[in-house]
């Protein structure tokens, strides 16, 4: 049986995390040294990459799921939501016969032998990369696939145990999530079950930002403060930076299956 695109990205999620882990390995090191200095440089170097994980984590995944769909389904048997977005990169936003002209393109597609591309589901397309730890970034990409307010899901669900619950607590729920997905996007359409981890109902309906937003505001405001030269200090210890990257991983996780659910909903 042939692999999906996005089973291949799960199965190298972990692995790409090895070279955040070999920074915080010599920082812990270079903690007991009589000068810090090169420890405090290995802990503004993983704060950094550990942003640019989340960064390329969310293009891929939202292309793996592009590509499954091309690869085993069709524009036409995509959900709505999915069809719409990528119809919607071929009228003017302004035009007051958008919906339209969205209906007719769908219906022309539908015909067709239709691929998907990646550019239409990103934030504003393809050079927007940088600005992927913003929630609004990762919002607008869920959205595009046809979840609303994705952070206001991750509120209400199991994974918010991540800023309150013990170290062993995370570690099992990581193992849960993992292994879910590794189950369930084996083959497509995926089999994920939302529900498993209260993904399917909203934690939040008020305008105040969540405990998620709030954790990538301040990873994000770190992340430049440290990219362009804004700040010397370093500002994260070891033991920080990795519950850092064990909430980021969860998240990972988390945006893998709100995405995966979306391309198989109708």
């Amino acid at each position: 049986m042939t692999s999906t695109f996005m089973h291949e990205l799960l199965g190298s999620l972990l692995g790409r995390w090895r070279e955040v882990d070999i920074l915080l390995d010599r920082a812990l090191i270079e903690s007991t040294s009589t000068s810090l200095e090169f420890h405090d440089v290995l802990c503004r170097s993983s704060i950094v990459l550990t942003a640019a994980h989340l960064e390329g984590f969310i293009r891929d995944c939202a292309n793996a799921l592009i590509e499954d769909i091309n690869r085993f389904s069709s524009f036409k048997q995509s959900p709505p939501q999915i069809k719409r977005t990528f119809c919607n990169t071929f009228i003017r936003a302004e035009d007051p016969s958008s919906n339209t002209k969205a209906e007719r393109l769908i219906q022309t597609f539908d015909s067709l032998d239709t691929k998907l591309t990646l550019g239409p589901f990103l934030f504003d397309g393809r050079n927007d990369d940088q600005k992927s730890t913003s929630p609004s970034v990762i919002q607008k990409i869920a959205k595009n696939f046809g979840t609303d307010k994705i952070f206001s899901l991750l509120a209400g669900s199991k994974l918010d145990i991540v800023f309150s619950g013990l170290a062993s607590e995370i570690a099992e729920l990581s193992s849960e999530l993992r292994d879910h997905l590794a189950a369930s996007v084996e083959s497509f359409p995926y089999s994920v079950d939302t529900t498993k981890f209260d993904l399917n109902h909203p934690g939040s309906t008020t305008n105040q930002r969540t405990l998620w937003e709030s954790f990538l505001d301040n990873l994000s405001r770190q992340r430049n403060m440290i990219a362009h030269g804004t700040s010397q200090e370093n500002g994260s210890s070891v033991s920080e930076i990795r519950e850092i990257k064990e909430k980021i991983i969860i998240l990972q996780y988390g945006v893998m299956l709100v995405l995966c659910k979306s391309a198989v909903s109708t």
